[in-house]
């Protein structure tokens, strides 16, 4: 017998995709009951002997089993998680990652001194009091210092009292070569160029 398809047959109906996320809740750790604690505590005390013996054998065996880690040291399996963890272990990757060897530290880089000199990081206290280091600094300072009065100096001769004293001057000197007596110049401070005599 065949069944024919018409309209009052029987068709199962899809339910629609819903649009609202589902949400996965961690799975609810059930509390030990007071029975299995109980039970659990007299197996281990009937079968501590075996438990231990076991337990320190495997210990042995797995502490004793060393980890080729990709830092490049070896580490014990029982240190392992704790080494992946450490500074140690995150310092050696990136030195990997940026073309150094693995084992270099950051006191045991070269530095390029300005005294044209070079130091390891964690020596640069001893540089720093060498002859040659300290010769330099005071050089150094000895410019900044000359470089200062050199600026004072440009500052100075931008004033206008400044620009006046000099101008006074050489007014002074053009008269005295004229011929004209100091006495006139120092008793009439306010001498004209209109007074010089023309050659």
């Amino acid at each position: 017998m065949k069944l024919i398809e018409n309209k009052y047959s029987i068709r199962t109906i899809k339910p629609k995709l819903s649009i609202c996320p589902v949400v996965v809740l961690p799975p609810v750790k059930k509390p030990r009951s007071a029975a299995l604690i109980k039970a659990q505590k007299k197996y281990y005390e009937k079968n501590k002997e075996k438990i231990t013996s076991q337990q320190t054998k495997y210990n042995n065996i797995y502490s004793k089993l060393s980890y080729k880690c990709e830092c490049g040291d070896m580490v014990s399996n029982s240190a392992k998680y704790q080494h992946l963890k450490s500074n140690r272990h995150i310092r050696r990757i990136n030195n990997i990652k940026n073309g150094l060897p693995a084992g270099t530290t950051p006191g045991e880089e070269y530095i390029d001194c300005s005294c044209s000199g070079h130091y390891i990081y964690k020596q640069r206290h001893q540089h720093f009091r060498t002859k040659k280091h300290i010769k330099y600094m005071e050089e150094v300072k000895m410019e900044e210092e000359k470089r200062k009065e050199e600026l004072e100096e440009a500052k100075r001769q931008l004033t206008p009292e400044y620009t006046q004293a000099k101008l006074r001057a050489q007014l002074r000197l053009m008269l005295l070569g004229e011929g004209m007596d100091t006495t006139t110049i120092e008793t009439n401070p306010n001498v004209n160029s209109s007074e010089i005599k023309e050659i």
